[in-house]
């Protein structure tokens, strides 16, 4: 189940993906939008979408493109220590900075739904991450688990159903990344990372046990993908 950041951030991810995809000239649907703005924007979505695409694997699969010179990827999974999330936030924070130097005046048709799309998506994952501590490819969050985020719920959900399988490469990528799951980074501490107590009220379930640094993030049992 995504949550809402996952929702806006594949929305704009798919945004900037057809934008830098496509056709030269196949977004300047209105003859008023500035060519060398559109060119502008363009270059940033193409920066964005081949850095977004590096630091979160999980994102490829997920539109699509583990194929080719990304097949890398399906096999590979984010890196969530707290230097990297540091720097995801700073990242998100230039990419922002370099967005809004496009002139926004200067576009429009879908290179304008384009700008706006993107924009809206990376100012609300800077402005929580600006508000919380940790923060990953989708902006910030007070926890690094809860009833319904963290690793424990989003790795089986993703390895469930969007990691596709047809071949036997595809099962050694997922047997792949479920090794690397198990060493995932889950680390808290216990005044600012620790679960709310009204969230836990049932202390019992697989979901909701203490969690330590040295338990697996995906360490329950669960039907074997079919291949």
């Amino acid at each position: 189940m995504q949550n809402r950041r996952e929702f806006l951030f594949a929305a704009s991810a798919a945004a900037a993906m057809a934008a830098a995809s496509a056709p030269k000239g196949a977004f300047a649907a209105s003859l008023t939008s500035d060519p060398a703005e559109v060119a502008k924007q363009n270059a940033l979505f193409d920066l964005l979408v081949d850095r977004q695409l590096r630091r979160s694997p999980e994102t490829a699969t997920s539109l699509g493109v583990d194929k080719g010179d990304r097949a890398w990827t399906k096999s590979a999974l984010s890196d969530f220590s707290l230097i990297a999330l540091k720097e995801n936030g700073e990242q998100g924070a230039q990419a922002l900075a370099d967005l809004r130097k496009v002139d926004r005046s200067k576009l429009a048709g879908l290179d304008a739904v384009n700008y706006d799309t993107v924009e809206f998506v990376l100012a609300i994952g800077d402005e929580f991450t600006r508000k919380f501590d940790y923060n990953g490819a989708y902006g910030g969050a007070p926890y690094v688990i809860s009833q319904l985020t963290g690793s424990y719920q989003q790795l089986p959900d993703f390895l469930d159903s969007q990691h596709v399988i047809e071949t036997k490469a595809d099962a050694d990528a997922y047997m792949a990344r479920m090794e690397a799951s198990a060493v995932c980074s889950t680390r808290r501490s216990r005044s600012a990372v620790a679960t709310p107590a009204w969230a836990l009220s049932r202390p019992t379930s697989p979901s909701t046990r203490p969690w330590s640094s040295s338990r697996p993030c995906w360490a329950w049992p669960r039907t074997p993908p079919r291949w």
